[in-house]
């Protein structure tokens, strides 16, 4: 219990702490405004979708392919 414990609170100390990339929509929306605020997180955002379905696509590939070998080996 007392691991389980210690995993509960590094995983919402991780959870709550910003990241670079909130550090940086931050840091751009203080120093050059909203609007480079609202830029840079669109951009962060955007990037994150791309990323994601790019690994999805990349998942269900592989496991395509997997199972197209298991065919041919049977």
């Amino acid at each position: 219990m007392p691991n389980f414990l210690l995993f509960l609170a590094a995983s919402v100390a991780i959870t709550l702490a910003p990241g670079p990339d909130n550090l940086q929509v931050l840091a751009r929306g203080i120093s050059q405004g909203r609007l480079a605020g609202v830029v840079a997180a669109c951009g962060f955002a955007s990037g994150v979708i791309f990323h994601t379905t790019l690994a999805a696509l990349g998942i269900a590939t592989l496991r395509c392919c997997v199972r197209r070998r298991s065919r041919f080996r049977r």
